[in-house]
């Protein structure tokens, strides 16, 4: 009997095997397969404790185990599919619903994709990245050899947002701000209140049309904006004083207009040439900072800025921060974070040069820690030896290290961060970085 036969046209009838009748048959074929390799290699219980994760005994019955939530987020990073494209495939395969610990019937399949959304939010607001970190190490360590060598370097991943100007972040703030007016005249039944909203629209609109602005014609622009947020901001808290004192107001709403606010002072210190901290370049993400990289084809960056250790192949998160940091003073805390992981003292390391600062190199020599660093001083006796080593070492985080980092922004989803808020943003990101590895 062929194993492959043509469906269409075949004039033998064709029975395809039922999961829960062929079960045996169905699971040792997904145990074989690349998928039931990581299933194999994950502490499923030890990292559902760490996410503090349980069945609901009140109300109606989750579709997802505890287990099957961090398994969909392990999924939609090991794929890189959008949540529409990631519950069709869970619809359709088996390999997929045995990872996530659901059985899915052919005539009633999933149909709405927002549940992935709802389970991110659920882990992202539970995420101890520091927890989590100790578990899979835990595991893994048996398996791992070289844990003595730590590889160091710093990447950002950028959220998806649309490039900021003052220009565009002052227009969105008035746009959102005037939506607000109307929505409240609306419900109270009272008159609009009269602005230059329509006009400045209109010029708005021809300023973004020029494909050279020059600073005059731009911080015109920027002058206009300001006066007109301001008073669409006057209006606005005008019209809120007479809603009914028993109106409720969405968290989103206030965080909204706190964000805007902070805008108004912010652009009108930056319109004076004073200088800012704590930039804000978005209404909609208003924790995003600008980061400086210092890259000739990106001197910016929008997003989480990470920085990552990895040990024998194995990426953990040091520190990650929507400020930006500077990693070279953290050097000391990485290898305490290795030996904290791993139970096993550092004897190698390879950075950057942003690490071989005076007090790193000082620290390492006094614990008796190798390191990629270029030598400064005079020449040691063993110098040929150690100058091998170095270059080793640099080789090794040159190719290891930026090659995980193409790897998970090319081919794991971390180009890009699509999610909306912070702590989903966080969880995105984490799973991206750690399943790489396996």
């Amino acid at each position: 009997m062929t194993k492959i036969r043509k469906i269409l046209g075949s004039a033998i009838p064709i029975n395809f095997y039922s999961k829960e009748e062929n079960f045996d048959i169905y699971w040792q074929s997904f145990l074989s397969s690349r998928l039931g390799e990581i299933y194999q290699s994950i502490p499923w219980q030890e990292l559902i404790e760490s996410f503090h994760l349980q069945d609901s005994k009140k109300g109606r019955e989750s579709i997802f185990s505890p287990r099957g939530k961090i398994a969909l987020q392990i999924l939609k990073s090991y794929t890189g599919l959008s949540d529409r494209a990631l519950v069709e495939r869970l619809n359709s395969d088996y390999q997929f619903q045995f990872f996530c610990d659901v059985s899915i019937s052919v005539e009633s399949p999933l149909k709405c994709h927002k549940i992935l959304s709802d389970i991110r939010t659920e882990l992202g607001l539970k995420l101890n990245i520091q927890s989590s970190q100790e578990v899979l190490s835990n595991f893994w360590k048996p398996y791992m050899t070289d844990i003595d060598e730590v590889l160091e370097d710093a990447t950002c991943y950028e959220s998806s947002m649309r490039y900021p100007t003052d220009a565009k972040l002052l227009w969105e703030a008035n746009e959102w701000i005037f939506k607000q007016i109307n929505v409240f005249c609306k419900t109270l039944k009272i008159r609009k209140p009269r602005n230059k909203y329509g006009e400045q629209k209109s010029k708005q609109l021809s300023f973004s049309k020029k494909k050279r602005k020059t600073k005059k014609q731009t911080k015109k622009r920027i002058k206009s904006l300001l006066y007109l947020l301001n008073k669409l901001l006057k209006q606005l808290s005008d019209i809120m004083e007479l809603l009914p004192y028993d109106t409720i107001l969405s968290n989103v709403y206030f965080d909204r207009l706190d964000a805007i606010l902070t805008i108004v002072e912010q652009q009108e210190q930056l319109y004076k040439g004073e200088k800012v901290k704590d930039r804000i370049v978005s209404i909609d993400k208003a924790y995003i900072r600008p980061i400086v990289r210092g890259k000739e084809s990106k001197r910016v960056e929008f997003g989480a800025k990470a920085n990552i250790i990895q040990v024998d192949g194995i990426n953990m998160i040091d520190h990650i921060s929507f400020n930006a940091f500077n990693e070279g003073i953290r050097l000391e805390e990485t290898i305490t974070l290795s030996e904290n992981l791993f139970k096993v003292k550092v004897k190698k390391i390879a950075g950057d040069n942003i690490y071989a600062n005076n007090n790193n190199r000082s620290f390492c020599t006094k614990n008796g820690i190798i390191t990629s660093f270029v030598k400064k001083g005079k020449r040691a006796k063993d110098e040929e030896e150690l100058e091998q080593v170095r270059k080793k070492l640099a080789t090794k985080r040159a190719t290891k290290m930026e090659g995980a980092f193409g790897t998970q922004k090319n081919h794991y989803g971390l180009n890009k961060i699509y999610a909306r808020t912070k702590e989903n943003e966080l969880l995105w990101i984490f799973f991206g970085i750690l399943w790489v590895c396996l």
